[in-house]
């Protein structure tokens, strides 16, 4: 009986480790007590009934055979204990994987499941250290290196061509690497490559499930207290493309009860979206000084007219995000009751560019306030 019971524990623990490996449907605890016994339900009393060794002379005194019963049921019981053990060491294995639950492992939308083909004798481990060796060296130049620029312009290709699976997958990986191969890809990656990336999920719904996913796994890292600026910027780039801005606001609220200087250098970046909700009150509680504020902003401008080279397309839209982030603040000093500090800001931007929306700034926005 010993070796028997032996054997059957060993063909157990198989039978779970098979079911731990690969993975079961759902099924009652009765029912996976009785596949551990190895019987069916209906037949699980008087399995062990017969299976149950009788002595030829059995024991005259009532007692004895009681006390033959209570070894059965604490048998029994010891099996329903090894049982539940296992349901709660590995539950979550006995489920069937459902589109919820799928989100956060391999057939999540957002899986990598390619990467650029490795050139001749390479292999992963060497591209990943010669990648070190480029960016310590600040070299761009090593033979076979993955151009973040082409695999975009592939997913493009891709999709163009109905195969929406494979274009998924050169975002993702543009997404998850393209800094790593090219720090220059910092403003396409947050603009035309998202704007892609939305053609591609108009006609592929998994595309914009992917790019959900990704949002939220970066806005968990903010709920750690581990996000940073860089990291804000690109969800905020991220809820625009997906038009839930919204979710831009309430992850900078949250950022401003959880960490207020964070929440301070991420101003920026949420300013005009506070504005256009009329938060300004919020607003105004980043703006201790609007000389300032109106001084950072002129600042700005300057460095982007250095960088536009003479290309009056760039100038124009540099000028542009001007005009728009002083009337901005002056929409928040006349909201909240600063006039003359909103007046003095319209004519000192005067001073540096005769436009229209500057000259209206202080009345439109004592309209738009009233309203």
């Amino acid at each position: 009986m010993h070796n028997l019971g032996y054997a059957n524990d060993c063909a157990t623990f198989r039978r779970i480790c098979q079911w731990t490996k690969f993975g079961a449907p759902s099924y009652s605890a009765l029912e996976v007590g009785c596949w551990l016994l190895d019987v069916d339900p209906p037949q699980c009393i008087s399995s062990i009934q017969v299976n149950r060794t009788v002595p030829e002379n059995p024991p005259t005194s009532a007692g004895s055979g009681w006390r033959a019963v209570a070894l059965v049921l604490a048998s029994v019981l010891v099996v329903l204990a090894g049982v539940f053990a296992v349901l709660l060491g590995f539950g979550w294995r006995f489920q069937r994987p459902d589109g919820l639950q799928a989100a956060s492992g391999s057939s999540a939308a957002s899986a990598e499941k390619w990467s650029p083909p490795l050139g001749p004798g390479e292999s992963a481990a060497s591209r990943v250290k010669r990648l070190a060796n480029d960016v310590a060296s600040l070299s761009i130049g090593s033979t076979n290196r993955p151009d973040p620029g082409k695999v975009l312009t592939e997913a493009k290709d891709l999709a163009d061509k109905g195969q929406y699976e494979e274009a998924l997958q050169r975002h993702i990986w543009y997404h998850n690497h393209a800094l790593e191969y090219g720090p220059s890809q910092a403003g396409v990656r947050l603009s035309f490559a998202l704007l892609s990336w939305m053609d591609l999920a108009r006609k592929f719904p998994k595309a914009r499930q992917a790019l959900v996913e990704i949002r939220d796994r970066e806005k968990a890292t903010f709920a750690d207290g581990k996000g940073d600026t860089t990291l804000f910027h690109e969800v905020s780039a991220i809820n625009n493309n997906l038009h839930e801005e919204e979710d831009t606001m309430a992850l900078f609220k949250s950022i401003v009860k959880q960490d207020p200087e964070l929440a301070r250098r991420c101003y920026a970046v949420v300013e005009d979206l506070l504005v256009r909700k009329g938060e300004y009150e919020l607003c105004l509680s980043f703006i201790p000084n609007s000389e300032a504020r109106f001084k950072s902003i002129r600042q700005e401008k300057e460095r982007m007219a250095q960088m536009s080279f003479g290309n009056s397309r760039v100038k124009e839209a540099f000028d542009g995000r001007f005009v728009k982030q002083t009337c901005g603040l002056i929409e928040i000093l006349m909201a909240t009751g600063h006039k003359p500090e909103a007046e003095k800001i319209r004519d000192q931007a005067l001073l540096i560019m005769d436009d229209p929306l500057l000259t209206s700034a202080v009345q439109d926005a004592e309209k738009k306030v009233v309203k």
